[in-house]
């Protein structure tokens, strides 16, 4: 028999509604969790990908729940950093399902052919994410360079934020570009989005920028400059 739960401090959500907050407030609210050692960081992680993976898919908080066998009430709590329950379980209960989801990600791309390109896109990426560290992919182009990031993305267990600089690229349509990326709600004003994109992400977070040379080849030198060096501010405070 199971006992109901009591629940208490939650916001409203429905089959029909998205979950109504944003990564950096997840990741702030859910530090509580490692703070005081009940999480590593690798178990934040785990919970911030949930979440991400399920705002991504439109998903309210009973949704995303019943893809790891939780009612949402119980993701509400989690992601609000009120959850009291045993959080080694429930990360335990999230690895497997993002593992079960990573295997079908892998059979959807059966077909992918693993050439030069490949490889050298794979040991970059590994490279960021054990340093943490820019690195950069530079080749000519239509060969396949992004086509290996997306494969990455799908066969990566961890945290894998995809940005693509935008055709004739503004600071305004770069900063939106980065927030819906990293989970930040774009409907808010540039300066909040800029803050707050950093706070979304952390040092286990691999943070792809696609198409990096649109801002010397289709912006002004004062908008690119600007752009590059908030992208390096990012990095700063996030050290993805």
């Amino acid at each position: 028999m199971m006992i109901p739960e009591a629940v208490t401090d939650l916001f409203p959500a429905t089959p029909s509604q998205g979950m109504n907050r944003s990564a950096d407030q997840v990741r702030q609210t859910c530090r509580v969790y490692v703070d005081a050692g009940r999480v590593s960081e690798e178990g934040l992680e785990s919970i911030i990908r949930l979440f991400n993976l399920g705002k991504a898919k439109g998903y309210s908080f009973d949704q995303t729940g019943a893809l790891v066998d939780y009612s949402g009430a119980t993701l509400s709590r989690l992601f609000a950093g009120k959850y009291e329950g045993a959080l080694d379980k429930v990360v335990k209960q999230i690895d497997s399902y993002l593992e079960l989801e990573r295997e079908r990600e892998k059979m959807r791309s059966d077909r992918f052919i693993e050439n030069s390109i490949w490889k050298r896109v794979e040991n970059l990426c590994n490279f960021a994410l054990m340093r943490n560290t820019p690195v950069m992919l530079i080749g000519p182009t239509q060969i396949g360079k992004t086509h290996c990031l997306k494969e990455y993305i799908r066969r990566s267990n961890k945290q894998v934020c995809y940005v693509r600089i935008p055709a004739a690229p503004t600071m305004k349509l770069v900063v939106a570009a980065f927030a819906d990326a990293v989970g930040v709600t774009s409907s808010i004003s540039v300066d909040d989005a800029r803050q707050r994109v950093a706070k979304a992400i952390g040092r286990n977070t691999l943070l792809i920028i696609d198409e990096l040379h649109e801002l010397v080849m289709s912006a002004g030198k004062g908008t690119a400059m600007k752009c590059i060096e908030w992208i390096r501010e990012i990095w700063d405070k996030s050290k993805c």
